[in-house]
């Protein structure tokens, strides 16, 4: 578990090098310790979290924040990441975001539908977030008009995460957020020729 941490700090280090966005270190110390989230442990229970579930802190200069562990990748539209407004956290706060990018699991597309890139858990509180913050989830369909958002509860029915539509919003690609505890995907048409691994 600490090495996972240890691992995670230096990922963001190299970000915030390279990509010259603000990447703030999750572990820094004097932040508030990440709530322990019944939610949080059924869900790890469950789905295939690489990476595990991860919080990143937002201050009052906002950002670009990849929630991916890609090193030197520079956070384009080709990686998944968080966008927060400069101003959306109040003045002399801190704010922490939990996340979490799920390869596998119980996840089920409704009928006709696939998914059609990963699912990625978002937790956070709109009344420390004062504006919408957005989600880029890039997708690997080759029919991207076809391409529809979905959401799911964080906690299960069943033991399954089932999607429906996304009903904030968006533009295909990119989810406006207002406060939420979900799973967000996008799913694209049975008869979609790609292939999501």
């Amino acid at each position: 578990e600490k090495l996972k941490k240890d691992f995670s700090a230096l990922q963001h280090a190299k970000q915030a090098a390279s990509s010259g966005y603000v990447l703030l270190d999750p572990e820094e110390p004097g932040d508030p310790s990440p709530p322990e989230l019944e939610h949080e442990e059924r869900l790890d229970q469950l789905c295939w979290i690489p990476f595990g579930i991860q919080s990143l802190q937002v201050d009052q200069t906002g950002g670009r924040f990849s929630l991916e562990p890609e090193g030197d990748r520079p956070v384009d539209d080709d990686v998944t990441h968080l966008e927060v407004p400069e101003g959306a956290v109040a003045e002399k706060k801190k704010v922490q975001i939990r996340y979490g990018i799920i390869m596998d699991g119980p996840l089920v597309a409704p009928a006709g539908y696939k998914l059609a890139s990963p699912v990625v858990y978002i937790h956070y509180s709109s009344k420390e977030i004062k504006s919408p913050i957005t989600l880029h989830l890039p997708h690997w369909s080759a029919d991207a008009d076809k391409v529809k958002m979905m959401m799911a509860p964080h906690s299960p029915v069943n033991d399954k995460f089932t999607f429906g539509d996304y009903k904030g919003a968006g533009n295909g690609r990119d989810f406006l957020l207002t406060g939420h505890c979900t799973l967000f995907t996008e799913a694209s048409s049975l008869d979609d020729p790609s292939v999501y691994y």
